[in-house]
């Protein structure tokens, strides 16, 4: 048994849905402060995605004894153009400017998400809801008064030698707000986040940009508790014991070379409970951008028996899901629908009109969570093992194929449920 399966084995219980609790709320008096802080840049003030410096790092540790709040994480910064002329982004978030997150616990490593993870955090941003979006873009690029009813995500170009002052989210276990409602000692975990540059026209219309990170910097708030309760924590950690922090929607992200029309995809990595598998194409083509672009085998076309051919399917030794494959367009929306409502907290309404979706929006998701509706952050767990000795193998048939020749990237994203604990001695991280 993994380490992970038998934490859960021994430590999880059933617990009641919070639609069946009818205890009045309590108050949080132990609570004696909530203040805004923030970390800069240890890697250096300026960034550079053709030459020079690229990473950034930042030291999310707070010696005061207080409570990170990991919902609360923004990373905000100065984006200065630095060429002749405008650049235009065509990204939902600014976050697509990185290819890489990483982060560390104590000098062990928590999550790594790249090279691939602009196009992740794309994705991420693409499944979200229509207000949501909007609210991105406030925090982000900032909205432009072309925008319309049918564009409503464009933003204002950037001029010459102009600046803007932006902020986004990260997508990862502990930081963000997707993954944990629980708060860190600053001072145990030792948290070291990472954010690498993507190349430089990635997230821009023109070909190419010239473009300067300035002032970088996490902004974050702390809850400050008192003496009592702190005590009780120090307690529990001096006796040897741990913080646990079940993690939803961890990712891990792969792509391959589509070699035919029908491809298997082995999925080597093993995880203890993988809650969604999600994939795209990119065909390439000229000015197309793979952070930006999610080619459907349709090609914008109206889908008919003639040309609606990609089927798929998750196998796991002899398990296989769904039972029958994936077929057509209209089933293959509606699952990507269902892998929204995990994602986005209950909503099954995801902002991509079905030309988009056919065109060059087309993601494809399978679910595999046994609780889909219940959005209590309490239960979870409920995914599927890949680590009991099988392989598990994406199966696609009808995949999209350049007339010359020229490669098709297939793109997978593997959400799952890890586990973080932190202890006086260190941290272990389960998945």
């Amino acid at each position: 048994m993994s380490s992970m399966e038998s934490h859960l084995a021994g430590s999880s219980e059933d617990r009641l849905l919070s639609s069946l609790h009818f205890d009045a709320k309590r108050s949080s008096n132990y609570v004696t402060g909530r203040n805004e802080v923030s970390y800069a840049s240890s890697s250096g003030g300026s960034f550079l995605p053709t030459t020079g410096i690229r990473v950034m790092r930042f030291s999310l540790n707070d010696n005061s004894g207080a409570f990170l709040d990991g919902q609360s994480v923004r990373l905000a910064f100065t984006l200065k153009n630095e060429g002749a002329a405008p650049i235009s982004p065509i990204t939902l978030s600014c976050g697509s400017l990185f290819k890489r997150y990483r982060l560390t616990g104590g000098g062990v490593e928590i999550t790594d998400i790249g090279p691939e993870y602009g196009r992740y955090h794309e994705m991420r941003c693409m499944l979200k809801s229509p207000g949501e979006k909007l609210s991105d873009l406030a925090e982000g690029w900032g909205g432009t008064a072309a925008a319309t009813i049918t564009a409503p995500h464009n933003a204002d170009p950037i001029p010459p030698g102009g600046e803007r002052r932006m902020m986004c989210q990260f997508y990862c276990q502990f930081l963000g707000g997707q993954n944990t409602q629980k708060v860190l000692l600053s001072a145990l975990s030792g948290l070291v986040l990472e954010a690498e540059l993507g190349d430089a026209a990635d997230c821009f219309a023109e070909a190419e940009v010239n473009y300067t990170i300035i002032r970088p910097t996490i902004l974050a708030t702390i809850l400050q508790c008192d003496s009592a309760i702190m005590s009780s924590f120090s307690s529990h950690l001096l006796s040897g014991k741990s913080l646990s922090y079940n993690c939803p929607l961890s990712a891990f992200v792969m792509k391959s070379v589509v070699t035919s029309s029908s491809y298997s995809l082995p999925i080597a990595r093993g995880f203890s409970r993988i809650s969604t598998v999600l994939f795209s194409f990119f065909t390439g083509g000229e000015n197309s951008k793979e952070v930006t672009t999610f080619n459907h085998p349709l090609a914008g076309a109206a889908p008919s028996s003639a040309n609606d051919k990609l089927r798929y399917h998750l196998a796991l030794g002899s398990f296989r899901t769904p039972v029958f494959d994936v077929e057509g367009v209209a089933e293959q929306y509606h699952r990507l629908r269902t892998a929204a409502t995990v994602l986005d907290h209950g909503s099954k309404s995801i902002d991509i009109s079905p030309h988009a979706y056919r065109s060059n929006k087309g993601i494809f998701a399978i679910n595999l969570e046994k609780v889909i509706q219940e959005m209590d952050t309490d239960i979870g767990n409920s995914g599927v093992s890949s680590r009991g000795g099988s392989q598990m193998t994406l199966q696609l048939s009808g995949c999209p194929q350049n007339a010359d020749g020229t490669p098709v990237m297939l793109h997978v994203c593997v959400l799952y449920d890890s586990i973080t604990q932190l202890s006086a001695a260190g941290v272990i991280q389960m998945e």
